[in-house]
């Protein structure tokens, strides 16, 4: 193992609040006290060339893109030269993702150059893209990512000294080649690592508890899985219902489902049938 790697930080003290405020005018407030302050905070004041955010859908990961192009706007990752080809494209800010789909998505939606892995790879190859001296690779759904792919894009990342930024949930879909590089390294590298517990989709406070359980497999109970309990504290679950959903496994999850009338249990398929035709 090698290492997370250093960079210089984004910004300074003063450069990190206003994009603080630049993001709370755009209506993503960002709590002092939260897992999405530890992760702008790790990606504008941090020095770790591979930075992964992992969370769950709802957690708030879109927050780090946010700030990132805020920070390209604000000029803190460079000032892209001019090209002197209309064939080549010089970036100090661009994402990724497994599928071409995905990457359009991914660009529309946070406002910064998009490709699929594949793609963005064979232009970087071919010199079609230039990286700017630090520049950032975003690389979203992480999970999927082949080993192969996931080291090409570092190589990149480390021939302009840049930061190879990796999001997403290990529990989703995984790489149809040869992978399992990202759950390894969310167990060597923690200091590389922060970790989203706090979903933000549901209102319902009790469904964030209900939601943690389910992602961890039933398993929030375990030593490891401390942070989530102490996430959903944090967002104000009263410590005697969560140790309840914690202690209590799927089986609660499921006993919640039937008592708030989220699912409906029939006895038979044929009653189960009927009620749906």
């Amino acid at each position: 193992r090698q290492g997370v790697g250093t960079m210089n930080s984004l910004s300074n003290d003063e450069q990190f609040d206003l994009i603080l405020e630049k993001m709370d005018a755009r209506g993503k407030h960002v709590d002092l006290e939260s897992d999405q302050y530890r992760m702008v905070d790790s990606l504008l004041r941090g020095t770790n060339q591979i930075q992964l955010l992992d969370g769950q859908a709802g957690s708030g990961k879109s927050a780090a893109i946010e700030s990132l192009v805020i920070a390209r706007d604000f000029g803190l990752l460079g000032v892209t030269p001019p090209t002197s080809d209309g064939t080549i494209e010089n970036l100090s800010l661009v994402g990724c993702s497994l599928t071409a789909n995905a990457a359009e998505g991914l660009q529309k939606i946070s406002g910064m150059r998009a490709f699929s892995i594949t793609m963005l790879a064979s232009r970087l190859e071919r010199g079609a893209i230039t990286l700017d001296e630090g520049a950032i690779v975003v690389l979203d759904e992480m999970s999927q990512a082949s080993t192969a792919q996931l080291t090409t894009l570092l190589n990149h990342v480390k021939a302009v000294n840049g930061r190879f930024v990796l999001t997403g949930n290990f529990r989703q879909l995984q790489a149809v080649e040869a992978g399992g590089l990202i759950p390894t390294l969310l167990v060597t590298c923690p200091e590389a690592v922060v970790l989203l517990d706090e979903t933000r989709r549901q209102e319902n406070l009790e469904e964030r508890a209900i939601l943690a359980q389910m992602h961890y497999r039933g398993r929030l109970f375990e030593k490891k899985n401390r942070h989530a309990i102490d996430a959903l504290l944090r967002q104000g679950l009263g410590e005697h219902f969560v140790h309840g959903i914690a202690a209590g496994g799927l089986g609660a999850v499921q006993d919640w489902l039937i008592d708030n009338d989220r699912v409906v249990v029939h006895s038979t398929v044929e009653a189960a049938t009927a009620a749906i035709a």
